[in-house]
């Protein structure tokens, strides 16, 4: 799910910051959860790049999105599992 992209290299939580959807960035979180790791989960949540090279976080910032940035922070500071 985390790791399907369209054809500008962007994924499900980069659109979801894209367009400022805090709700849908929270579900994603938890719906992965039952299936990766939270490492896992980071690495494509969080480091995955479109084809232009920017990330969920990157594009927040450009759109001035600052909830969405604190809500990518938020989540990318919780704790890995042991899985």
């Amino acid at each position: 799910m985390l790791i399907r992209t369209d054809h500008k290299g962007s994924n499900v939580c980069y659109t979801a910051a894209y367009s400022s959807k805090h709700d849908l960035m929270q579900k994603i979180w938890e719906m992965s959860k039952e299936r990766l790791t939270t490492e896992a989960i980071k690495i494509e949540m969080f480091l995955s790049t479109d084809v232009q090279g920017r990330n969920a976080c990157n594009t927040a910032l450009f759109r001035g999105k600052l909830s969405v940035t604190q809500k990518i922070w938020n989540l990318a500071k919780k704790r890995p599992t042991t899985e």
